[in-house]
């Protein structure tokens, strides 16, 4: 037996990205086109099946031209089935009533939702395989939802069983207060799939020995997130399997740290450490003097032009006082330029600078000094 299956999860479809106001169109945008992406290396693979593994959605109250837009591209897949478990997010329950029956309403013949703790037989949909489902019922579960697999045993020999599940797995996971229905390795070992595709970590990991695959998000989603959106295509062969990741993400966000250097040239210098193309939050420290920091003024502004996001923090960016400073700034003479001159005379730019800092602050507040 052989089957292809594509997996992925989290995609959080509906995601507002408020902060990124300049780009927020094409950033809620990108989440449907990483989607499309996925639907396309499936067909392009010949998948049998694509899996969602939780957080088709980001709130069980998207609109409904979210749900619509998303069975359109799920119904683009021509494989045999389509399984959508609800995770975290997009949970089963009351409060996602009106979520889950609008996306009913609205997808093909080929998509099977995975709403309920129960075993889901693919013979329906010419697949040999079964799905052991741990759909999600709240956004925070103490407690993970596999119990019910316990002495699961397939109707037939040569079925591929496969659990689908949502929610943190330890060394994998950061939920050190257990709230996203924790799973640990050694449980999932000993329950009955013989390979277990798990959505909500971000990031993919494939872990051959406990046969587990988190196919991770399609698309990243913020600072927090530095790699590319990634599915997982697996290819099962009888007792074995092999997984190649697939590259799916349009946007790649860079959380950078520079401590710069005033005696080399500021676009230089940016260059070699901000990556093209990327939404970049930038932190920069060291100490500059006025023309260095010119040069750097012109040098975020060249890359505000022609990067998608840029944020700078200069806060921990230090401005170094130089006589020139000081014989521009202070009348030749006065109490200002004597002290401030002098700490440079003694190679003590940090006291200058501080020295500096107190003065201004001292005219700024109506003193004479």
């Amino acid at each position: 037996m052989s089957l292809r299956v594509m997996a992925t999860a989290d995609v959080h479809l509906g995601m507002k990205f408020a902060s990124y106001r300049s780009v927020q169109t094409e950033l809620i945008d990108a989440r449907f086109e990483a989607l499309h992406e996925v639907v396309q290396a499936a067909n392009e693979r010949a998948c049998n099946l694509l899996v969602v593994a939780g957080d088709l959605f980001h709130r069980v109250g998207v609109a409904s031209a979210v749900i619509l837009r998303a069975a359109e591209i799920l119904r683009e897949f021509n494989g045999d089935a389509v399984a959508v478990l609800p995770g975290n997010h997009d949970y089963v329950s009351s409060d996602g009533d009106r979520l889950w029956h609008a996306f009913r309403e609205t997808i093909g013949d080929h998509t099977l939702l995975l709403d309920s703790a129960v075993p889901y037989d693919l013979r329906l949909f010419d697949i040999n395989a079964i799905l052991l489902a741990a759909p999600c019922d709240s956004v925070h579960g103490h407690d993970h939802r596999l119990g019910w697999m316990e002495g699961y045993a397939p109707p037939e020999e040569g079925l591929a069983v496969i659990g689908v599940a949502h929610g943190s797995i330890d060394g994998l996971t950061l939920d050190a207060e257990g709230r996203y229905f924790p799973m640990s390795r050694r449980l999932l070992a000993s329950l009955p799939p013989a390979l277990w595709i798990i959505g909500h970590t971000h990031r993919q990991h494939d872990l051959p020995q406990a046969r587990l695959v988190v196919p991770g998000t399609p698309e990243p989603d913020g600072f927090d997130f530095p790699h590319a959106g990634q599915a997982a295509f697996i290819q099962i062969d009888g007792d074995e399997y092999s997984v190649e990741p697939v590259v799916t993400g349009r946007n790649r966000f860079a959380d950078i740290s520079v401590d710069l250097d005033r005696g080399e040239e500021m676009t230089a210098q940016l260059a070699r450490v901000v990556p093209a193309d990327a939404l970049v939050r930038l932190t920069l420290s060291g100490a500059l003097d006025g023309a260095s920091l010119q040069d750097l003024h012109a040098a975020l502004d060249d890359l505000q032009s022609r990067l998608p996001y840029l944020r700078a923090d200069e806060t921990n960016l230090r401005r170094l006082v130089t006589q020139a400073d000081v014989d521009a700034d202070y009348a030749t003479g006065s109490y200002a330029h004597r002290l401030v001159s002098a700490l440079l005379k003694d190679d003590d730019a940090e006291a200058a600078a501080a020295a500096v800092e107190l003065l201004s602050a001292a005219q700024f507040n109506g003193s004479d000094a």
